[in-house]
């Protein structure tokens, strides 16, 4: 099997593994898809961007999804777009939605994670960084906007790490990540953060400087 027979094999593995969660959203093509490296881990990332064009390239909106191969699951989705820049929806909604999510896409965090707290995601955060939302291009103005939801917040004890389902107001899963490190004393995140583009964009600057 060639390089590019093999590639084609591991996008179907992917793909097949997504459907079982989430559905890619309507308007969505692939753009690019990568292997990285997180917390030492070997994952998979795929990026949808519009196909209409609008907000595409580093920085717009997105639908992006990290993929662990290896133990055939989901470890990250991250969905940039403008439709959940308004509103979030009711904090009890966003919890059954996420707990239902992560009985599906994540069992083994269903069972053990314990939530910390739930809190909406807002364009003018009161507590930065825990109410703060993501931002992307706007392509019409130049600005920015923010996708904002609610953010269920889970620790897990047996790995020490941290995960979290942000959920869009119309149910939709906005963000999740697991397994996610945190350093206490220096208030950040060690985890790599390959689904977010500022984070990625320093990481390009830095390497080009």
């Amino acid at each position: 099997m060639n390089a590019s027979n093999t590639e084609a094999a591991v996008l179907m593995r992917a793909l097949k593994l997504i459907e079982g969660y989430l559905c890619i959203p309507d308007g969505y093509v692939l753009a690019c898809q990568r292997k990285v490296i997180q917390d030492a881990r070997p994952l998979l990332l795929l990026r949808h961007e519009r196909s209409d064009g609008r907000n595409t390239g580093l920085g717009g909106e997105h639908f992006s999804v990290l993929i662990n191969l290896e133990e055939e699951r989901l470890d990250g989705v991250h969905h940039m777009d403008r439709r959940y820049s308004n509103a979030v929806p009711e904090e009890q909604v966003a919890l059954q939605r996420a707990r239902e999510f992560l009985a599906a896409a994540a069992p083994d965090l269903a069972k053990r994670a314990e939530e910390r707290w739930v809190k909406p995601l807002r364009k003018e955060p009161l507590e930065p960084p825990h109410h703060s939302g993501f931002a992307f291009v706007e392509c019409e103005t130049g600005g920015s906007r923010a996708a904002i939801g609610v953010r269920v917040k889970m620790f897990d004890a047996t790995t020490g790490t941290w995960a979290w389902v942000v959920v869009g107001h119309d149910g939709g899963i906005v963000s999740f990540e697991r397994d996610i490190s945190w350093d206490s004393q220096r208030k950040r995140r060690m985890t790599e953060q390959w689904l977010h583009d500022p984070w990625v964009d320093r990481l390009i600057q830095t390497v080009n400087d």
